[in-house]
C-alpha cells in the first residue's frame, strides 16, 4: 500500500504501525520518527512564521482564513507521482494542518480507488480508534491492536497510581500566548488522567480563548506551556516576550516557578501515539514528590 499524510500525528501513527516504508509523501510539520524527513515534503505553509509574536502570527493567520486563502499549499504534482492508495488527513482545524475542502479538491488528480481517511480527535480513545483504523485499512490490524493494548496498559498503571490521590493540583494547559488560549479535546483529559484539575478546559471541546482576568481568577497550581507548534525553545522564547509585555511576573497567585514550557509540538499537540508520553509528563510536573 501507497501511503500519504497529510497530518503529522497520522505520520506518527503510520511509523509505530511499522508502515514508514509505505509512506510516500509528508508535511513540512512530520519530523517524528526522525526517517519522517526523509520522505517528500507534499504540503508546505504560505506563512513565514519566524520572527513573528504569537500575536502577528495569528493576526495573519485569521486575516488569510477571513479572505478565503488557506493556510497551507499542497504540491498536486508530488500528489500525483506518490500515487497514493490512501490518504491520512483531518477535519477538526484548517489551522494545524491542511483542511478537509483542500483534500476533497485533491481528490479528482489522485486514481480513483484512493482511499481517503480523516483521523479527527477530541480524546485519548479516540486516538486509540485512529490507530486501528488505520491498521485495519492498511491491513496491519493485528499491530495496530498489541500497540494499543500496549498503551492501555501504561495508561492502566497510571490510573491506578492517580487513584490513591486525595489531592488534584489545579492546573492550566495554554495552548497559544497571545491571545491567551487554552487547550482543549484531549488536552483537559490528559490533565484529570494524570491526577489533576484542569481550572478551565473541558475534556472533548475545542481550544478557547481567555482573557487575563479569568487566568488570574482560576488561580492555578501549575501552568504549562505547551503552544501549538512550538518546541520548549520556541515556547519559552515567545513567553519571555508574553511576559515583559504583560508583567505576567508581577500577576497575583502565579508561582513563576510552576510556569512550565513543555515541548508541545512533540507530546500534546499531536493527537498521536506519543500523547502517551505527555501524559506522563504531567504526570512527573504535577506530583514532583513521587
Amino acid at each position: 500500500m501507497r501511503i500519504v499524510s497529510l497530518v503529522p500525528s497520522a505520520t506518527e501513527i503510520v511509523y509505530a504501525l511499522g508502515l514508514g516504508d509505505q509512506l510516500h509523501g509528508v508535511t513540512h510539520q512530520c519530523d517524528f520518527p526522525e526517517n519522517a524527513l526523509t520522505k517528500p515534503i507534499l504540503v508546505k505553509p504560505f506563512i513565514i512564521t519566524n520572527g513573528l509574536t504569537s500575536l502577528e502570527i495569528d493576526q495573519v493567520v485569521k486575516a488569510r482564513l477571513a479572505s478565503g486563502q488557506p493556510i497551507y499549499h499542497v504540491d498536486r504534482v508530488g500528489l500525483i507521482q506518490a500515487n497514493p492508495d490512501l490518504i491520512l488527513t483531518q477535519k477538526m482545524c484548517d489551522v494545524c494542518a491542511v483542511s478537509f475542502d483542500q483534500v476533497q479538491e485533491l481528490e479528482g488528480i489522485v486514481n480513483n480507488n484512493t482511499k481517503v481517511l480523516s483521523l479527527d480527535v477530541h480524546s485519548f480513545d479516540d486516538m486509540l480508534s485512529n490507530i486501528m483504523e488505520v491498521g485495519t485499512v492498511a491491513g496491519v490490524e493485528n499491530v495496530a491492536n498489541l500497540l494499543v493494548v500496549s498503551i492501555k496498559k501504561r495508561l492502566a498503571l497510571m490510573k491506578k497510581t492517580v487513584s490513591e490521590f486525595d489531592y488534584k493540583p489545579r492546573v492550566i494547559c495554554i495552548e497559544w500566548l497571545d491571545p491567551l488560549m487554552i487547550g482543549g479535546h484531549w488536552i483537559p483529559e490528559l490533565v484529570d488522567l494524570a491526577g489533576g484539575v484542569d481550572c478551565i478546559g473541558e475534556p472533548g471541546r475545542p481550544s478557547k480563548t481567555i482573557t487575563w482576568d479569568e487566568f488570574q481568577q482560576a488561580r492555578p497550581d501549575f501552568v504549562l506551556v505547551m503552544p501549538c507548534g512550538f518546541d520548549a525553545r520556541q515556547g519559552k522564547d515567545h513567553l519571555a516576550r508574553l511576559m515583559y509585555k504583560r508583567g505576567w511576573d508581577s500577576l497575583p497567585g502565579v508561582d513563576m516557578n510552576k510556569v512550565l514550557v513543555l515541548d508541545g509540538n512533540s507530546y500534546f499537540n499531536r493527537s498521536g501515539p506519543r500523547l502517551l508520553d505527555g501524559l506522563e509528563i504531567i504526570f512527573n510536573i504535577i506530583h514532583p514528590d513521587l
